[in-house]
């Protein structure tokens, strides 16, 4: 349990450390959802993609779309699991 501890440490301080992707950190948007008490993304999707005729044509909504989420009913959901959430999220942002 040391050497991992150790590892995890010394990986951590060769690479720089957690770096901060802000609206790009999925797990980081579905915990901040999670704690609002939705499944959806906390993410408004822009004003021109609700706009379109077809909002879920890929020709049509590359430049509003997020990558790796799916769009639906006006909503961003990510169709990732949740576990990491529980995890290693869990215990620092759902119980604080």
């Amino acid at each position: 349990m040391v050497l991992v501890v150790w590892y995890y440490a010394w990986f951590l301080n060769i690479s720089g450390g957690h770096n901060d992707l802000g609206d790009f950190d999925y797990y980081r948007l579905l915990t901040r959802s999670y704690k609002k008490g939705q499944l959806h993304l906390d993410r408004t999707p822009a004003p021109e993609l609700l706009a379109l005729k077809n909002p879920y044509d890929p020709s049509l909504n590359a430049a509003y779309r997020i990558p790796d989420t799916s769009f639906y009913n006006g909503r961003f959901y990510l169709y990732f699991g949740a576990c990491p959430i529980f995890r290693f999220f869990g215990n620092r942002h759902l119980i604080f």
